[in-house]
């Protein structure tokens, strides 16, 4: 049962928050939370200050998405692209393009989804395809 009490406020963003995401990597508990801007920022619950801060994207992010066991972040845009990077940043994958010979350009991204087990994205968009992908 959840009471009407607020625990705690978190307050850095500068913009909507687009998804936040409960993580427990390297043995620390953190939040994360992605913002339209294409901020990505850390916290740990018990510091009332973000631990660290990813400028993930300089187009709108409209889909934010953390592995719940596997280091990555997924972040998708209204300008028609996916992006798979690791905690770190450091950018793993730009996916532009549905798969096939004349694969057609992706519609502007509005879900994401991490399978909680596999290496398995799920994205939904303006278009009507919902796309999944592997490694």
């Amino acid at each position: 049962q959840f009471n009407d009490v607020q625990q705690m406020s978190f307050t850095e963003h500068s913009s909507w928050i687009v998804n936040t995401k409960f993580t427990s990597f390297g043995g620390r508990f953190e939040l994360l939370s992605g913002s339209i801007s294409g901020e990505a920022k850390f916290w740990d619950l018990r510091l009332p200050k973000s631990l660290r801060n990813l400028d993930i994207q300089r187009s709108p992010m409209t889909a934010f998405g953390v592995h719940a066991k596997i280091p990555l972040i997924a972040s998708g845009a209204h300008a028609q692209f996916l992006k798979i990077l690791d905690l770190d940043g450091d950018t793993k994958n730009v996916i532009r393009y549905h798969e096939g010979f004349l694969g057609q350009r992706i519609g502007a991204v509005s879900c994401l989804a991490w399978h909680p087990n596999r290496l398995l994205l799920a994205a939904g968009a303006t278009d009507p395809f919902i796309s999944l992908y592997s490694q």
